[in-house]
């Protein structure tokens, strides 16, 4: 009985040590860039968190037209988003704040008197669910609706002085699978509020807008089970989008 039991110990500290290799042993996958089918490109770098540093925009003979340079606060809070043009002549800040359940969101720009500010309301689990914008030219507000961590709709109305009303909505359905983004650690409102991708959770299968256009994206998988290439079918045509990652041990 006493070996048995000895037996055992052994057994269970086999299973802790290989659980813990497993740990180390286990890899951070992040996308290094984005092509287009025009040849554009954006390329992603990371802080030692995992989370965007810098976003580089280049033209199809890699010239940066602009880029996105993130600075985050000690509780993983992105303090700002500076804007900058290749050549400097463009500069924008924007600048996010957080009380409670909001966010305001406050963009400054070099070419540009005003000084725009909108307000986001979070739900529990820190998603957008609203925002609203009002200047002395135009009011925006906008409702998203987020299910199992996906922006499945955000419809919204713009009210711009001596200019027509714009009001639409987009529809997107998703897949169960990771998206290219899925082990960023980038807060995942900013996403939805940058509009730089509708999910860090999974990817977008339909996209329907109520101007009666449909785009369905079909993917290609690698073996970790992340998007390499996106094919995307609008109504007049299609469009290709080829992913390629780092991949970086995790921390234990």
């Amino acid at each position: 009985m006493k070996r048995v039991f000895l037996n055992y110990l052994v057994i269970a500290a086999l299973s802790v040590v290989a659980a813990l290799m497993s740990c180390s042993n286990e890899k951070i996958q992040l996308p290094e860039s984005t092509t287009y089918s025009d040849g554009r490109t954006e390329r992603y770098e990371y802080d030692n968190e995992n989370r965007i540093a810098k976003i580089l925009y280049c033209d199809k003979s890699g010239t940066m037209t602009y880029s996105y340079a993130i600075t985050y606060s000690g509780d993983n809070f992105i303090k700002s988003v500076l804007t900058t043009g290749f050549d400097s002549a463009f500069v924008a800040t924007v600048e996010y704040s957080k009380s409670g359940n909001k966010i305001t969101v406050t963009i400054k720009s070099n070419n540009r008197d005003s000084i725009d500010t909108a307000i986001v309301d979070l739900d529990n689990d820190g998603f957008p669910t609203k925002y609203e914008a009002i200047t002395d030219v135009v009011s925006s507000v906008g409702v998203y609706e987020i299910h199992s961590g996906n922006l499945t709709k955000h419809s919204y109305k713009v009210v711009r002085v001596g200019a027509m009303t714009l009001e639409g909505s987009d529809d997107c359905k998703y897949d169960n699978k990771k998206s290219p983004f899925f082990q960023c650690k980038t807060p995942k409102w900013w996403w939805i509020l940058s509009d730089k991708c509708m999910s860090t959770q999974n990817n977008v299968i339909e996209r329907s807008k109520n101007s009666g256009e449909k785009i369905e994206y079909k993917y290609e998988f690698d073996n970790a089970g992340y998007p390499t290439k996106c094919t995307a079918k609008y109504n007049n045509g299609e469009s290709v989008n080829e992913f390629k990652y780092k991949r970086l041990n995790a921390s234990t």
